[in-house]
């Protein structure tokens, strides 16, 4: 016996049992795959590859045209589109093309509406607002941005209109989070009042049993606890093009 600090060791191995090389032929249990079971991605069980169509220059067109829709709607017409490419045949191609072609026209115009209905922006006296400029330079330049300030500088009510004015909550809603239900309620009533617009439309709130938004949302204040529900079905959180 060999002595260590805290543990005392063996010199002797310990000795492992001897294992046979299970054969994975025949009527055994092994892990190997069927003799007849197609690979994952391959069609019957002689494993022909499934056909891989180019995209045409009207799906090529249509895909283009996802670029300026809602997040949403780029990603769920994006799969679509992908999915023609297992379709050879050309009549199903072409029926689904003429399908998508309408829902691609759908969100663009679900687009336009939301563009159309940013209300007229201004901004009262207060600190933020002063360096709104400077904020929304650092907007544009970053992906993440803290903003520091003294409580009552207009933190919590002027950056959702710069960004406003930055042109997001188009492609998806602005994501104000709160801590809790009554301040959720308090600031979205504050933001409506100044940019003239009623609660629900534009600027909206959702807390919990409570959900005042809609299509045309722009701007929806919320607790903490929605948004952490909202990952369990959208990890991506690709319902918002900011969170705040």
């Amino acid at each position: 016996m060999r002595a260590y600090p805290g543990r005392v060791m063996s010199e002797q191995p310990s000795a492992s049992p001897s294992r046979e090389p299970r054969s994975r032929q025949g009527g055994g249990r092994g892990r190997g795959r069927s003799a007849g079971k197609p690979r994952s991605g391959q069609d019957g069980p002689a494993g022909k590859p499934r056909p891989s169509v180019p995209d045409g220059p009207e799906v090529l067109a249509l895909r283009q045209r996802l670029e300026h829709v809602m997040l949403r709607d780029r990603t769920r017409l994006g799969r679509r589109l992908d999915g023609l490419r297992r379709t050879p045949d050309p009549q199903q191609r072409a029926s689904a093309i003429e399908k998508l072609t309408g829902e691609v026209a759908a969100a663009e115009a679900r687009i336009g509406a939301r563009r159309g209905g940013v209300p007229t922006i201004t901004y009262p006296d207060l600190p933020v607002s002063a360096r709104r400029d400077d904020i929304a330079a650092a907007i544009r330049e970053h992906q993440v941005v803290v903003v520091a300030g003294e409580t009552g500088s207009g933190k919590t009510t002027q950056l959702p209109k710069i960004l406003l004015e930055l042109g997001r909550g188009i492609t998806g809603q602005i994501g104000h989070t709160q801590p809790r239900r009554i301040a959720a309620r308090a600031v979205a009533d504050r933001v409506a009042e100044e940019l003239g617009v009623d609660l629900g439309d534009a600027v909206g709130f959702q807390v919990r049993f409570t959900d005042h938004s809609g299509d045309r949302t722009l701007l929806k204040v919320m607790t903490d606890g929605i948004l952490l529900a909202e990952i369990q079905n959208d990890p991506l959180l690709e319902r918002y093009d900011t969170i705040v």
